[in-house]
């Protein structure tokens, strides 16, 4: 989702938004940022990595949004950001939201790049076994040095990407 306020924010000669609209704009924003990044979180408990690929572009483009719109109201002078009390409630509803979904995303994010490290791990040390030469018998014994290439243990990774 892009959010047309950004290029109102950015352009010089076009009048800057409205205090209102543009806290409007930013709970949008939020809304979208954090039901985005609660897809991400239930994509990386599954593993469902096609999802995680296609929800990064319009995360990234979110969170800048979000990091523009944030920026101009800091701007602002304090007695105009001042907004109605519903505009305050969903607003801080919608970051509350974004804050929780946030932390679930890290949680889970931990947890997806601690399996993979596992199973990396697991795969480099199969490699570096297999790879090792058999001395235990001496080497005049049937088996000498050919570990490697007879008896490497098959590794299998259960992993849709």
């Amino acid at each position: 989702m892009y959010d047309p306020m950004v290029d109102q924010l950015a352009t010089p000669d076009v009048p800057a938004p409205s205090t209102g609209s543009l806290v409007d704009a930013l709970i949008r924003v939020t809304e979208r940022l954090s039901s985005v990044v609660a897809e991400e979180t239930d994509a990386l408990k599954v593993p469902r990595f096609a999802d995680i690929q296609r929800l990064g572009p319009e995360k990234s483009k979110l969170a800048t949004n979000y990091d523009t719109m944030v920026r101009a109201l800091g701007k602002r002078p304090p007695e105009e950001i001042k907004a109605d009390p519903a505009t305050v409630q969903r607003l801080t509803l919608a970051v509350r939201r974004l804050d929780g979904a946030t932390r679930e995303n890290a949680v889970a994010l931990r947890l997806q790049m601690t399996a993979n490290r596992r199973i990396l791990d697991l795969i480099a040390s199969a490699a570096a076994t297999a790879a090792k030469p058999n001395f235990s018998y001496g080497g005049n014994r049937l088996g000498h040095g050919i570990r490697a290439q007879y008896a490497a243990p098959p590794v299998a990774v259960n992993r849709v990407f």
